[in-house]
């Protein structure tokens, strides 16, 4: 299955990447893109209905991850699928409650939660000063800032430690929304390159976080 999944999800970044440069009809290039995400959420409730009913304390935890997956698909619906502007607002809050899943995955602290916080209030105040603040805007500043943090606490925490694919695909999750921030704050070539990047940072990402869960899930037996 894992190979057959791997392949697919290939297949599909392949696609979505040619539709990028051949100019593909808006309506057929989400679809591609949103299929790759729906894909994740399936494998993830394959192994999340592998898991035996008395499963313990530890993998309940690894279920946030299933957890954070679906509301990842949740997101997309508003943000791939449907592609928007109008929709932008309920995609970007779905995204926020996922970087909160991972948050709670990795084990919060005092001293996570107040750099979330104090990021987030960074970059709404700078989003305000520069006249760009927008409920879209600000949700997005608070998107990063969970997820920044997220990814840091990854790579750095000792009291929970996360597997070698999570922390390698919440880092890529990271560098899906910074090309996301580039394209929207550069012009030209710089702009291109950062729009070109997003997706391929973002398809792995969600792979890769999926096969943490999956693997994990194995492990336990």
């Amino acid at each position: 299955m894992i190979k057959a999944y791997l392949t697919a999800e290939l297949l599909l970044l392949i696609a979505v990447k040619a539709g990028d440069l051949i100019g593909l009809p808006a309506f057929l290039y989400n679809i591609l893109a949103f299929s790759a995400i729906f894909l994740n959420a399936v494998i993830a409730f394959v192994f999340l209905r592998a898991s035996s009913p008395g499963r313990p304390r530890t993998r309940l935890r690894e279920d946030l991850i299933a957890g954070a997956l679906f509301l990842t698909l949740a997101g997309d619906v508003f943000l791939t699928l449907i592609g928007t502007e109008d929709v932008f607002v309920p995609g970007i809050v779905f995204f926020c409650l996922t970087q909160t899943v991972y948050a709670a995955y990795l084990g919060p602290s005092v001293l996570s939660v107040c750099l979330q916080a104090l990021l987030a209030a960074g970059g709404i105040f700078l989003l305000h000063e520069t006249g760009n603040l927008t409920a879209a805007s600000a949700l997005g500043a608070l998107d990063l800032a969970l997820l920044s943090v997220n990814v840091l606490t990854a790579w750095t925490g000792a009291r929970t430690r996360a597997p070698l694919l999570f922390k390698i695909g919440i880092t890529l999750f990271f560098l899906c929304d910074a090309s996301i921030g580039l394209r929207m704050v550069t012009a030209g070539p710089v702009r291109d390159a950062a729009a070109f990047m997003v997706w391929v940072f973002y398809a792995p990402s969600q792979v890769t976080i999926t096969l943490a869960y999956g693997l994990s899930v194995l492990m336990a037996g």
